[in-house]
Formats: structure tokens, sequence, C-alpha cells
């Protein structure tokens, strides 16, 4: 039985057949898929295929950040991380937040913060284009 595996870039035509997913591990083969990122999604930097930047580099971009405030008296919270996908525009705003990992108690005011953030805006070949990154904030309520 010939087993044939697309995957999206041909330098990783060295991919290891795993027993559970090829059981005729022997008789794998890798074929290259035609369709480029660029094909599916669209222009790397626009809105339906942002650029992914490491939250290194965005970390040092930002401009402007409100914290969550975490009143007393609605508590008690867990402390922890929150992290967070984050889709950013062109003008460095942030547009769309998805929650990776985080306590119930923390996410809604960690949301609503993160969401008035404001990016340098990053730049490709001189152009301003959206960007996805993830944030994390660690929270620490000494509990």
């Amino acid at each position: 039985m010939l087993e044939r595996l697309r995957i999206g870039q041909p330098a990783l035509s060295a991919i290891v057949c795993l027993m559970l997913a090829c059981p005729a591990a022997a008789s794998c083969q890798v074929e290259p898929s035609t369709q480029t990122n660029t094909a599916i999604n669209g222009p790397v930097g626009t809105a339906i295929n942002p650029l992914k930047v490491s939250s290194g580099i965005m970390a040092g971009r930002l401009i402007d950040r409100e914290m969550p405030v975490y009143p007393a008296s609605e508590g008690p919270y867990k402390s922890g991380a929150v992290v967070l996908r984050a889709t950013i525009t062109p003008e460095g705003k942030v547009y769309k937040l998805v929650v990776i990992s985080c306590h119930d108690s923390i996410r809604k005011r960690a949301l609503e913060a993160v969401q008035h953030w404001t990016y340098k805006p990053y730049q490709l070949n001189g152009t301003a284009v959206w960007v996805q990154t993830t944030i994390t904030i660690h929270l620490d309520f000494g509990v």
C-alpha cells in the first residue's frame, strides 16, 4: 500500500512517517504541495493572512498599553498568565483577540485592557502590514 502525504513546504520533504498515521511506513512517500500559503490565504500581511511576528519583537513596538484593573471588591482572583493571540492592524491597533489560555476570573478585564493597546506599525518592504502575535500578561494577586 502506497501512502502519499501532502505538505505545504518542499523543504519538509524529509518528513518522518509515524506508525500511527501511516501503517505502511516503509512505503510512504512525500509529495510537496503545489499550493503556497499565498495561494491559499492571500498575500502575507493582509487582514486575511497577517504576518506572524514574535511576541518579543512586538513587545518592543508597544507604544501605549493599559493594564487590566481588578477591583478587590470583585475578587478573589486567581494569579496566572493570560495568553492571547492578537491581530494588529497596519495602523498599530488591536483588531482581534483570541484567548489561548487564561483563568476565567481574569479573562474579561484582560481582554478589555489589551483591546486598547497601540503598537508602532510593523512594516514589510516599507509598507505597514497586518500582524499576528502572541501577548502574555503575568498577573500575581499574592494569593
